[in-house]
């Protein structure tokens, strides 16, 4: 039976269920794992849709927020030069730049300081409050945790060429609206590039839970053969539960898409039972 036959019949047809608990050979664990493929790659694409309306498309009027936070951080950005591993700044410092984010519906934003530009050293690693430490001769990150700064020297980023180079707000603006058009005209390759590792990944990860909750289920199934006097193995039982528990994948990938909630554990072991008991009490009339 092909898999697309058995998709169907898992919903309505007494047949499927008979035909899987009959002591033959079948590729029904290679079925759950298609239907773990297709359901995490709709998962992936919806989830990837409403990333991308919510990042890189307008929201009420207002650039996107990927163009609002590059082209922000250009803005804010002072005359710099660097010349020979040394940064001079012109402006007063310490020099704080924020990531600026408008709040749709609201007409109001709100400013998240990420980085400090200091010069004059008043600002130290030991002191910085903000992520990224920009300093006159050094670049300082911070790590996730905090618990480490990483340092990055001008010297073994830059060349040792006499000339200064000068950064402005002019030259950094530029940069931005270059790097925005290629982005939104490159989007399409960046969806393949991260979904597609993203969508195998969460296959994976989906499919080793699935074959635990098959499992789990093939015990279910045993008990109520015995109860309706069917009298399973359990590989009989697990190719039942690998069909009963398509009508679940399906429900649980039409919440993950509508509500981007997930039922619990216990909800899916639970529909996970009744179907499979449905299944074999259908079964007996098939």
């Amino acid at each position: 039976m092909n898999p697309l036959r058995i998709f169907i019949g898992a919903f309505f047809c007494p047949a499927t269920y008979r035909t899987a608990r009959e002591p033959q050979q079948g590729l029904y664990l290679f079925y759950s794992f298609l239907l773990v493929l297709v359901t995490s790659a709709v998962i992936v694409i919806v989830g990837a849709s409403f990333l991308q309306r919510m990042f890189f498309d307008p929201q009420d009027g207002k650039a996107p927020l990927v163009d609002q936070f590059i082209l922000s951080q250009a803005q804010q950005m002072p005359v710099m030069t660097l010349q020979n591993g040394t940064l001079q700044v012109k402006a007063k410092q310490p020099y704080i730049v924020n990531i600026t984010i408008s709040k749709a519906g609201v007409g109001q934003s709100t400013d998240y300081p990420w980085a400090t530009i200091d010069t004059t050293g008043a600002t130290t690693m030991h002191n910085m409050a903000t992520p990224v430490l920009i300093a006159a001769h050094e670049i300082y990150i911070k790590s996730d945790d905090k618990a480490e700064v990483r340092v990055y020297p001008y010297e073994k980023i830059t060349t040792k060429s006499s000339a200064p180079l000068i950064i402005n707000r002019a030259l950094v603006m530029d940069s931005a609206h270059r790097s925005l058009d290629w982005l939104h005209q490159n989007l399409w390759k960046l969806d393949l590039m991260i979904g597609i590792p993203m969508w195998l990944m969460f296959a994976l990860v989906a499919y080793v839970l699935r074959l635990i909750m098959l499992m789990a289920l093939a015990l279910v199934g045993l008990i109520v053969s015995r109860i309706l006097n069917l009298n399973l193995e359990f590989a009989p039982a697990l190719r039942v539960a690998a069909v009963a528990y398509t009508p679940v994948a399906a429900f649980t990938t039409i919440a993950l898409c509508l509500t981007a909630h997930a039922p619990g554990v216990w909800i899916l072991l639970l529909l996970g039972s009744l179907m499979v008991t449905v299944g074999l009490i259908a079964s007996q009339e098939a």
